[in-house]
């Protein structure tokens, strides 16, 4: 019968761990409660049940409506523009103010648009309902079907907005004001761990796939996760070193990630949201069956990965081919170890990869992807060197919303990984 708890390097049960996960056990049924996460509670609007009537919105619609949008009135400081995004049949705004975003899921009822979701300041824990409701869309139908869509400036789009605080209804009023600046389809989004931290009270747990699945709303066309390798060689997405409360919410395992085996992590241990960590072979099926993104990062955390995930990075970009699906898979090298671990492998340089260390490691492993951190500067005449060679340059991990500003108007990289990527998505798309 295979045992569900690790084995020493000889084939014998390792007490002590043995131990550690009956001990671990009891702490959790005594302390499972124990983080002191704020509750987040997300208010009703009464005439909601209108959404489960609508009807998807057509194409021409939603591409006519994309756009930057002036907030000619307001009873909420979300800033003074928005952007207005699709992804997925879902209605996206990213406000100027701190990468504020609303979620809307909707379509047509009848001669209404009908749209209901969240809001949320990702800086804070302030979140919400939000709500947008235009009846006799006669007019506006008419401007997009004629293709002069300048006229769209005419017609106001007011938001309903509830607080998760308790705060009355408040308001804001929209005006197309303009076409999105920059539409480059190698642009790249990229949301770190999946979409964010655990840290940034997301509705999901970083590195699962309900928070990758969400990335592509909140402004990503990218993700970057994080891999860990099983002790029995299965590649999952976890970015510890060891099972913690941080990422586990009721988890039962104490000790380093690689010491158990898949069936001991599945068992055992669920993220914060109450998910399964998901293997890398879950995430990559998820990403091309189920969302818009175009580039995946694999950060390896486990310096005897590579070989258990060269082969899932081949057979899922092949994957995404058959399906006309476009998707890059890249294999994140981080240190000289991983460099020197990824050179012993047959034909290495055809592996698509991303070096975080110097141009000179690029080259030499023909890296698809030079990957400088963000406090280096914008290093333009070294990024142009890249770029020259036909290869990307992303910098990391970028948050600050001035810094993405000024990276965005002065750098030339090809894309940003970041915490918070609808603030990435509203300078992007408004410059």
């Amino acid at each position: 019968m295979h045992s569900l708890f690790p084995k020493c390097p000889h084939g014998k049960s390792d007490c002590i761990q043995y131990i550690a996960v009956l001990f671990s056990f009891c702490l959790f049924i005594l302390h499972s409660g124990c983080i002191d996460n704020p509750e987040i509670i997300h208010p009703t609007f009464e005439n909601d049940t209108i959404i489960t009537h609508a009807k998807p919105l057509q194409s021409l619609v939603m591409n006519s409506t994309e756009g930057v949008y002036d907030i000619v009135s307001s009873s909420v400081n979300w800033g003074s523009k928005a952007v207005l995004h699709w992804t997925n049949g879902a209605l996206c705004f990213y406000f100027e103010n701190s990468g504020i975003y609303a979620v809307l899921r909707g379509g047509t009822v009848n001669n209404t648009f009908a749209f209901s979701g969240l809001w949320r300041n990702p800086l804070t824990i302030n979140t919400g309902k939000v709500q947008c409701i235009i009846e006799d869309t006669t007019q506006i139908m008419s401007i997009i079907r004629s293709g002069t869509i300048s006229q769209l400036t005419t017609i106001p789009i007011t938001l309903n907005i509830l607080s998760n605080a308790g705060e009355s209804r408040q308001s804001l009023t929209l005006r197309y004001a303009r076409p999105s600046k920059y539409r480059n389809e190698n642009y790249f989004i990229i949301a770190h761990r999946g979409g964010g931290r655990n840290s940034d009270l997301l509705p999901y747990s970083e590195n699962s796939l309900e928070l990758i699945r969400f990335s592509q709303y909140i402004g990503a066309n990218a993700v970057e996760i994080d891999i860990k390798l099983t002790s029995d060689g299965i590649p999952i997405l976890y970015h510890d070193t060891d099972f913690n409360s941080r990422l586990i919410g009721n988890g039962t395992l104490i000790g380093p990630v690689e010491s158990f085996s898949f069936t001991q992590i599945r068992t055992f241990a669920k993220l914060h949201d109450g998910s399964n960590i998901p293997t890398l072979r879950e995430a990559l099926n998820f990403i091309i069956d189920s969302t818009s993104l175009r580039f995946v990062w694999l950060d390896i955390k486990s310096a005897n990965a590579m070989r258990a995930i060269i082969p899932l990075q081949k057979e899922f970009t092949q994957k995404a081919q058959q399906k006309n699906k476009l998707l890059f898979i890249a294999a994140g090298l981080a240190t000289e170890e991983f460099i020197q671990d990824f050179m012993t492998i047959p034909q290495f340089s055809t592996i698509p990869s991303i070096v975080e260390t110097t141009v000179d490691d690029m080259r030499k492993v023909n890296a698809k992807v030079f990957a400088p951190r963000w406090t280096l500067g914008t290093q333009n005449e070294l990024i142009q060197s890249v770029q020259t060679d036909g290869r990307f340059a992303f910098v990391w991990t970028l948050d600050d919303q001035k810094f993405i500003r000024k990276f965005l108007a002065e750098g030339q990289f090809n894309g940003i990984l970041t915490n918070f990527p609808s603030i990435v998505a509203y300078e992007y798309y408004a410059q």
